[in-house]
């Protein structure tokens, strides 16, 4: 399995004494695609909202009229890097510096008890170029967040790593893949 080493190094600091790293990945609010041009920048086109809006009308969130902001929804989670250990759920924002041309975490935000999460719904979305894992996670208290992954694609000379694979697996019971 190919793993985000880059991303895997700066998250483990954080980690409490003990806790193995089992999947890291990106839980980007909005799935983009496109093109990507000579320096490997890919122009983008919006995608997936359908089945993020889906998964969300099964249990009755409301997203609200602004991404972060929806009834319920936990808005110190919106874009942030998700580590999954054993025990717990790291929560790191994006690093959104002038100078960052891959994406990246920063500071952490929160963690997460394993036992607060009730389950997280992912189902995978095929665009022209890329395909993206949607991903609904649900809280005991509630509250849930949104987001999507990249898992793989076409154009990109690149390959994608298996983070997402990883975390599902990594998530066992509490996963599961939603069917509207």
């Amino acid at each position: 399995m190919k793993t985000n080493d880059r991303v895997r190094e700066i998250v483990t600091a954080d980690l409490a004494a003990g806790e193995e790293l089992r999947a890291v990945v990106h839980l980007q609010r909005v799935a983009r695609e496109g093109a990507p041009n000579r320096h490997g920048q890919i122009s983008s086109t919006q995608g997936g909202d359908g089945l993020e809006a889906a998964m969300r009308a099964q249990y009755g969130f409301d997203p609200g009229p602004v991404i972060g902001h929806g009834e319920a929804e936990r808005s110190d989670l919106v874009g942030s890097w998700l580590t999954v250990t054993d025990e717990r759920l790291y929560f790191h924002a994006p690093d959104t510096s002038f100078w960052v041309l891959r994406p990246r975490p920063a500071e952490l935000r929160t963690t997460v008890d394993r036992s607060e999460l009730l389950g997280v719904d992912h189902a995978d979305h095929t665009m022209t170029a890329i395909v993206w894992r949607t991903w609904l996670f649900r809280f005991r208290d509630g509250t849930w967040t949104a987001g999507r992954s990249p898992t793989g694609g076409r154009l990109r000379k690149k390959a994608f790593d298996d983070e997402s694979d990883l975390a599902v697996a990594a998530l066992g019971d509490q996963a599961s893949i939603f069917s509207p």
